[in-house]
C-alpha cells in the first residue's frame, strides 16, 4: 500500500509540477493527487495528513479539498498499511447510524474496552469482541452469564442523562435519524446533521422534526421560527404596550412638561416676559433650554417605545417561558396534527398553556420600569456620543 503511485507523465516536457498550495515549481513525481491537483510532500504533511489523522477520532472531521471528501483510497501511498487498515475499519463504523453501533461494554485492566464490534442490524443479539467479552446487540450491557440466562437491562439514555433540567429544542435537540445531541447557541435554527452516516439529514432545532427549507416549516404563521425562541403566535406581537403609546404617560416625558409649564408660569411670574406674550415667551433663553429638553426627552421616549418590544422579548422570564414552548410544539407534531393544520395547532392543549403562560408574564412585566431604564440608557448612550464629537472637534 505504501509504494509510490508511478501514473505520472514521463515525457521530459512535463517532468515539473506546480504545487497546488504553495505554487512550488517542482520535479515529479508530486507527493499526492487530489482531484487532479497536484501537492507537494511538504503541504501534503501540512494540510492533507493532519485531516486523516484527526478524523480517526472526530467522525464529523471528514478530510476535505474544496468541500469535497478525500478518500483513503485517494493518497494511501502516503500512509503505512497499519494506518490504512485501521482507517478504513473506522471509515466502515463511520457508515453505521450510532444508535445502530455495539461497542463492547467490558472492562479490561481496569477500564472499559469500548472497542467497535458490530452493526445491530446484523447477526444474530449478541457480539463478540476480540477481547472474548459477549455484548448483548438489544441493551448494550455485558452478557456475564450463558446467553441463554441473559436479561436485559433497562439502561437509562446516559446522553440525554446530561442534560437533565434542561429544555430540548432550547437547551439541545436530537437530530431525528440518528438521535445525536446537537446544541445551538444562537442563530438559524435549520438544521443539517454533521454525521456522515445521517447523509446530512434536515431538522428543526425547535421541534426536532426532519425539515428543509424548501418544505415551509418555518414559513409565517408556523409554529416554529426561523431564528431564535418562538414566539405568541397572535397577529399582533407587540406585546400590550398600546397603553404606554400616549408618550405623556411616561414618568421621564411627565416630568419634562412639568418643567417647561413650570419655567412658563415663572417667566410671567417674574416679568421676564409679557403675560399672554407667546412670541416673546418662545424667544426666551430660559424658555427656549427647556423646549430642547422636552424636544430631546420626547425623541428618546419614542425610542424607547421602538425598543421596548425587543426588550420584553429578551427579558429572563420571557425567554423561559418562550423555551417552554418548543418542548409543546414537539407534542404538538407527535400527536400526529399536520404541520399546515394552524388552526388545530392552535387549539393544542400544550400550546394553549404555554402560550397563555406567557401572556400572562409579559402582562406582569414592569414595563413602566423597563421604558425609563431604556431612556436612560439612550440618554446616557447620547451624551457619551456628545462627548466624543466634542473631544473630535477640539482636536481639530
Amino acid at each position: 500500500m505504501a509504494d509510490q503511485d508511478m501514473s505520472y507523465p514521463t515525457s521530459p516536457l512535463l517532468s515539473a509540477y506546480e504545487c497546488a498550495i504553495c505554487y512550488d515549481h517542482l520535479a515529479r513525481p508530486a507527493a499526492a493527487i487530489i482531484q487532479r491537483k497536484e501537492l507537494c510532500q511538504d503541504c501534503f504533511d501540512a494540510g492533507i495528513r493532519p485531516q486523516f489523522e484527526v478524523h480517526l477520532l472526530d467522525e464529523t472531521a471528514v478530510p476535505r479539498w474544496h468541500r469535497i471528501e478525500i478518500t483513503i483510497e485517494d493518497v494511501e501511498h502516503q500512509f503505512d498499511d497499519a494506518f490504512v487498515i485501521g482507517y478504513q475499519v473506522k471509515k466502515y463504523e463511520y457508515r453505521i447510524l450510532p444508535k445502530y453501533r455495539v461497542y463492547c461494554a467490558a472492562r479490561v485492566q481496569g477500564g472499559p474496552c469500548g472497542m467497535f464490534i458490530d452493526d445491530k442490524h446484523y447477526g444474530g443479539s449478541q457480539a463478540v469482541c476480540p477481547c472474548g467479552a459477549k455484548t448483548c446487540k438489544i441493551c448494550d450491557s455485558i452478557i456475564a452469564l450463558p446467553p441463554q440466562e441473559h436479561v436485559c437491562k433497562t439502561t437509562a439514555n446516559a446522553t440525554l442523562d446530561a442534560f437533565s433540567g434542561q429544555v430540548r429544542g432550547v437547551d439541545y435537540q436530537l437530530c431525528p435519524n440518528c438521535d445525536m445531541v446537537v446544541n445551538l447557541r444562537d442563530g438559524c435554527n435549520h438544521m443539517t446533521c454533521q454525521f456522515p452516516a445521517c447523509n446530512a439529514t434536515e431538522f428543526c432545532y425547535i421541534c426536532g422534526e426532519a425539515a428543509t427549507p424548501e418544505d415551509g416549516h418555518w414559513t409565517k404563521d408556523r409554529f416554529c421560527p426561523r431564528y431564535g425562541l418562538p414566539a405568541r403566535l397572535e397577529e399582533s406581537n407587540r406585546y400590550n404596550v398600546t397603553e404606554l403609546s400616549a408618550l405623556k404617560h411616561i414618568p421621564t416625558v411627565s416630568q419634562a412638561f412639568r418643567v417647561v409649564a413650570r419655567v412658563n408660569t415663572n417667566l410671567v411670574r417674574e416679568g421676564a416676559v409679557p403675560a399672554g406674550d407667546l412670541t416673546a415667551r418662545a424667544a426666551h433663553p430660559e424658555a427656549i433650554a427647556v423646549w430642547t429638553y422636552l424636544e430631546d426627552t420626547l425623541t428618546l421616549a419614542t425610542r424607547a417605545l421602538e425598543k421596548l418590544p425587543r426588550a420584553i422579548s429578551q427579558h429572563p422570564a420571557v425567554l423561559e417561558k418562550r423555551a417552554a414552548i418548543a418542548p409543546a410544539i414537539r407534542a404538538v407534531f407527535q400527536a400526529g396534527i399536520a404541520q399546515d393544520d394552524i388552526h388545530a395547532l392552535r387549539r393544542f392543549p400544550a400550546i394553549v398553556e404555554a402560550e397563555a403562560a406567557l401572556k400572562e408574564t409579559i402582562e406582569q412585566l414592569p414595563k413602566t420600569q423597563m421604558l425609563e431604564d431604556i431612556i436612560a440608557d439612550l440618554r446616557r448612550q447620547s451624551l457619551s456620543l456628545s462627548l466624543v464629537h466634542t473631544r473630535v472637534a477640539l482636536d481639530d
